[in-house]
């Protein structure tokens, strides 16, 4: 189903458009597509999840945890990646839905906006649930897979068939940060700040039994796994 069309001869103009199955991509979108490409030097991430993920220009997997997760390029309403509007969103389709936006959204009660209190220096990103039944979900799952088409030639259809079965999904803001187990980390830590921090996480971890973060003696048998705290 895949087609690629010339059209506009009388003008002498040549129109590219692709896609898959009713998803149609022009000839600018596909450059947008071709050209994206996440790196953190040139990330611009969307802090509102309300905007609309119905119409990804284009994604790509972050493998971890529990099947990972898929940032979104979503354009902007002008051309171009600087243009206001545009940038990267997250779709996490593996763990429960259900059970991460409840301990989100107790966190946040719990402590408020801890982005704007440096003391606390903990930062809760800002997540939706989008349900199956909804024309959003619809239309992201089969941008998704035109877009896996075109550029990947469908090599993940089959994990992309796995997330259209899913009851819901999550939509999270991009939060841009290192890993705490990274050498780039250490080299630029306030101590003070961050043990502050990681005494916020432990007490939101043993309220809501989230043993795989920090080590706790007594509370749980692990030893903690640092690339769970960024």
């Amino acid at each position: 189903r895949h087609q690629s069309v010339c059209g506009d001869r009388k003008k002498g103009a040549k129109k590219e458009v692709s896609g898959w199955g009713d998803v149609k991509f022009t000839a600018e979108e596909l450059s947008s597509m071709r050209g994206w490409k996440l790196t953190m030097a040139d990330v611009c991430p969307l802090p509102d999840v309300t905007t609309s993920v119905a119409k990804p220009l284009a994604y790509q997997h972050l493998a971890g945890g529990m099947g990972g997760v898929y940032v979104l390029y979503l354009a902007g309403p002008g051309k171009g990646k600087s243009t206001a509007g545009g940038g990267e969103l997250v779709v996490k389709a593996s763990s429960p839905a259900e059970s991460e936006v409840f301990a989100t959204l107790l966190v946040k009660h719990m402590v408020g906006e801890l982005r704007q209190d440096e003391h606390r220096g903990v930062v809760v990103p800002a997540m939706r649930a989008l349900h199956h039944s909804t024309e959003e979900f619809v239309s992201l799952c089969k941008h998704m897979k035109a877009i896996d088409k075109v550029l990947e030639g469908g090599r993940n259809v089959c994990a992309l068939n796995r997330m259209s079965q899913n009851q819901v999904v999550i939509v999270m803001e991009f939060l841009v940060g290192v890993e705490l187990m990274a050498v780039r980390a250490h080299s630029n830590l306030d101590r003070k700040r961050l043990f502050r921090s990681l005494g916020v996480l432990v007490a939101v971890d043993v309220l809501v039994n989230n043993w795989d973060r920090l080590p706790a003696e007594g509370l749980w048998n692990n030893s903690g796994n640092p690339s769970n705290v960024m």
